[in-house]
């Protein structure tokens, strides 16, 4: 398995609050704000390619038997619901069972809820959902034809939390598997992205150049372990693009411009070594004599 990196400068602390005793436990959904996170291009690159999943999944595209699912405006339920299994946060008053909040949310997503598959949305009945885990969610496209480019970047919006599942993007060329990219690496167990976080992945070189490529979207829950458990608890993705790479390509993540202290009162903790979630800050420099 091979990852890829393209941030070329993340600015972030990531410092998890995990429920847990002397293991971890599965645990409820909790609200999380937006990170706004910044992209930032020296040049921008027209889409070749995109799926907004207005119409739904793609006829075309292969699902598999434990399925990615899609939301929308006539569907149920629909595109403002989230994941609903027992511990998405669809019980906690108000729900935090959130969906996507990409840009066309309005016309739909797609979700693969490995936690509903696995308890039907009920707290501790491991096992007696639909397609209880040990399962894998593998949603493959059709044909994509990469041959005029040499440097390509698939860009989406991706909300996911996991305990054990993981997140993964596989690429086939000529119906043959090629390589396989890790996406949200370093989320911790219980955690999740934001809700409008955007993903980057630069299609492997090994990929780029041909005229018959496929992507596949996979939830892995059937061979990481957590304390006997697989799986859980969702993905769900929208505005789906590949372009060519940029030149030039920064991507921020939760930098707070101003104080030192700003957003501390938005974290727990005792302590300069207990606050947790602690904010870097970025002034300008033409600023620092102020």
């Amino acid at each position: 398995m091979k990852k890829i990196y393209i941030s070329i400068c993340a600015l972030a602390i990531s410092v998890s609050a995990i429920a847990q005793s002397s293991f971890d436990a599965l645990t409820l959904a909790k609200g999380k704000k937006s990170n706004k996170s910044i992209l930032m291009n020296a040049e921008k690159s027209t889409p070749f390619w995109s799926e907004d999943f207005a119409n739904g999944i793609p006829t075309t595209w292969t699902n598999s038997t434990a399925p990615w699912v899609y939301r929308g405006t006539s569907t149920s339920p629909n595109n403002t619901v989230g994941g609903q299994g027992a511990y998405s946060g669809i019980n906690n008053s108000p729900a935090t069972n959130s969906p996507i909040a990409s840009a066309t949310a309005a016309n739909g997503f797609i979700i693969f809820d490995s936690d509903f598959y696995d308890n039907n949305g009920v707290a501790g009945a491991f096992g007696t959902g639909m397609y209880p885990t040990p399962h894998n969610g593998d949603l493959r496209t059709d044909m994509i034809d990469m041959s005029s480019y040499a440097d390509v970047m698939l860009t989406f919006n991706s909300y996911y939390r996991t305990f054990a599942g993981q997140a993964f993007v596989d690429f086939y060329v000529a119906g043959v598997f090629v390589e396989r990219v890790q996406v949200h690496a370093n989320i911790a167990v219980n955690d999740a992205t934001f809700t409008d976080e955007i993903a980057l992945v630069r299609v492997p070189f090994s990929v780029v150049g041909n005229s018959d490529v496929q992507m596949s979207f996979v939830f892995e829950g059937s061979t990481n372990s957590n304390n006997g458990f697989t799986g859980y608890y969702f993905w769900q993705i929208d505005d789906l693009t590949l372009a060519e790479t940029p030149a030039n390509i920064i991507e921020v993540e939760d930098v707070v411009v101003g104080g030192f202290w700003m957003d501390y009162a938005n974290y727990s903790g005792l302590g300069f070594n207990g606050i947790v979630g602690l904010d870097y800050t970025v002034t300008p420099t033409s600023q620092l004599a102020n």
